[in-house]
């Protein structure tokens, strides 16, 4: 099997629920950034144009993990994959009018106030969104084998818009300014911000850690949490099971713990074998 990008949706918008999910990452991007950092592993050549995210004007942290809680302004544009396009299809496609470009249309929708492009000869569109409030935290996720330059973050930040429900309390990935420029799509290349589907690509690395992060996250935090790897929710029936007996047992809070004390230690130890691998490939080498 080869390498497989992976995808994770949802909403929450209790905040003290976000709060405490964000202090929990924050340990694991801290391992994280701190394996980055003895590495030395090198940013793409042109960091302006990965699909890193811009450090909060708030706090901007190390490069290899940011800290959101500001509000995003400018031209804000959702990306192509998240879910809120599917529900604007119909909107496109009826009722659709020529606007300035050949090729381009923009829509009226149920929010009047949102501004819909789409292309005659392919199935792309953009949304143009209003200023935003963007709670969370993002952060390179450590692979020796620096395979995927620019795929490799995680994002937990929540858009906060009351007046749009549809996206109010979606967990989102931000792509600054300099970010868009390496997107597809020319209004996207053109956008301040785009907040799109967080998504990472892995290959072997961390695949099925990925998994059971993402069963703890929707068990204690985010019961509408939506993720794919290789098919929707893969492995949760193997994992919640293991889950709901530890709370059964222990209590919410401790299993809450100790399961993400697992994920932490699951995390460094498979770090530890691809760094063993990689030396033995280049001792192989030599």
């Amino acid at each position: 099997m080869g390498s497989v990008v992976t995808y994770w949706s949802g909403s929450s918008k209790e905040p003290t629920g976000q709060a405490e999910l964000f202090a929990f990452v924050a340990k694991l991007a801290a391992l994280s950034d701190a394996r980055l950092r003895r590495s030395e592993v090198p940013r793409a050549a042109n960091p302006e144009s990965t699909s890193a995210p811009r450090e909060s004007p708030v706090d901007a942290t190390h490069r290899n993990v940011v800290q959101f809680d500001h509000e995003v302004t400018g031209r804000v544009f959702i990306g192509n994959s998240m879910l809120l396009l599917d529900q604007l299809d119909e909107s496109i496609r009826h009722s659709a009018r020529l606007i300035d470009s050949p090729g381009a249309w923009q829509s009226e929708t149920s929010m009047a106030s949102l501004a819909v492009f789409a292309r005659a000869d392919e199935r792309r569109y953009a949304v143009e969104i209003p200023a935003f409030l963007l709670r969370g935290i993002a952060f390179r996720l450590y692979d020796p084998r620096r395979l995927y330059p620019g795929e490799d973050w995680m994002s937990f930040a929540f858009v906060q818009s009351p007046d749009f429900p549809e996206l109010d309390g979606q967990i989102v990935h931000a792509f600054s300014h300099q970010g868009c420029a390496a997107l597809d799509g020319e209004w996207f290349q053109r956008a301040d911000w785009v907040i799109d589907t967080p998504s990472i690509h892995l290959r072997y690395y961390l695949e099925e850690w990925f998994d059971l992060l993402m069963v703890w996250v929707k068990v204690f935090f985010m019961p509408e949490l939506e993720y794919w790897r290789n098919e929707v929710l893969n492995r949760i029936d193997e994992i919640k099971p293991s889950i709901d007996r530890l709370i059964t047992s222990d209590g919410r809070e401790i299993a809450k713990q100790a399961v993400f004390e697992y994920i932490l230690e699951g995390f460094e130890n498979e770090a530890n074998q691809w760094e063993m691998e990689m030396a033995r490939i280049a001792d192989d080498d030599t």
